[in-house]
């Protein structure tokens, strides 16, 4: 049986920018906690990316983030494995008719995979940081390629799996510590418990009755994490007898006002192009706390309205 290989990528806080598509509601860190990929579309035509190439399903992948990630900065914190590698097609295509790449462009595109598909294998104690891996190559224990983890211009690279095991035998004597995580978690709870009401009346008052996840003229529910191609997951998206589009949009507790209310406009102003043929279309974003700053900005956006929600919690003895 073939030994795994493992690989490190870095991934930074920027906006997901890449040469077919843009990504404005994530960026290049989120794409691989928060979404389950590595998107290298450049790895094949730049000579330091080429081990890209190398990558298999079954492989691990450590996982550094640089300085300006929020939930885990300058540090490897998971560790994930290849479940998949995929082809670009539709969106070589898209950018192509956009003319957003050339012919010769889309042709280099189409010649191997840029996408990696991936799991979490492990989710670190705590975060193995950058001075600890520094000295850890210094001292031998670490292999000199795991030197690229927070150098300016690195993406990718293979490592040696001897860096893989020492990482898993030191993750075992560490503790337990809390991770941001868990606004995440709370999020993707807070959205399937939406989602799974019989009606938005209960939660949200007499004037959303009616409304449900949003359907395919086909009949199939596309509502939960509605995918626009353009600018982004909708967490969810609503429609009522009338035709009229509601969005619902739940604020991460990291996120800042700016980029809360920026990603909703964004949603707002893709159905209204794409879906809503000249139905109402309005916003509603849920944030577990809203600052000053986040009802100012809500309140420039005529068709949008903040709600803010409490946990609340129920004992039962056995």
């Amino acid at each position: 049986m073939e030994q795994k290989r493992v690989f490190l990528i870095q991934s930074s806080g920027k906006p997901a920018q890449h040469i077919t598509v843009e990504f404005p509601d994530r960026t290049h860190a989120d794409e691989v906690s928060k979404h389950g990929y590595y998107r290298n579309e450049a790895w094949d035509i730049k000579a330091r990316d080429q081990d890209f190439g190398k990558c298999r399903v079954g492989d691990y992948v450590l996982h550094y983030c640089t300085g300006d990630v929020e939930d885990c900065p300058a540090q490897i914190k998971y560790i994930y494995e290849i479940a998949a590698i995929e082809k670009i097609e539709s969106d070589i295509d898209n950018a192509l008719k956009n003319g957003k790449i050339s012919k010769e462009q889309a042709d280099q595109l189409r010649k191997n995979p840029h996408v990696l598909k991936l799991k979490l294998h492990v989710a670190l104690n705590r975060g193995l940081e950058l001075a600890q891996i520094r000295k850890w190559v210094e001292e031998g224990k670490l292999s000199p390629a795991m030197n690229n983890c927070g150098k300016l211009g690195f993406n990718i690279c293979e490592v040696d799996i001897k860096d893989y095991e020492t990482i898993i035998e030191w993750n075992k004597t560490q503790p337990l510590t809390p991770t941001t995580q868990l606004s995440a978690l709370l999020e993707e709870d807070l959205r399937r418990y939406i989602a799974n009401l019989p009606s938005l009346e209960a939660v949200l008052g007499s004037e959303y009755k009616g409304y449900r996840l949003y359907r395919e003229p086909d009949g199939q529910i596309t509502g939960e994490l509605y995918d626009t191609k353009v600018v982004g997951q909708i967490d969810l998206l609503y429609q009522n007898e009338n035709g009229d589009l509601l969005i619902i949009e739940l604020k991460r507790t990291e996120d800042t006002s700016d980029k809360a209310v920026g990603q909703i406009a964004r949603y707002i102003g893709w159905v209204q192009e794409n879906l809503a043929r000249g139905k109402k279309v309005e916003g509603l974003l849920i944030a577990r706390s809203a600052s000053e700053e986040l009802k100012y900005a809500v309140k420039a956006l005529k068709n949008c309205k903040l709600f803010t929600y409490e946990i609340q919690f129920k004992f039962t003895p056995i």
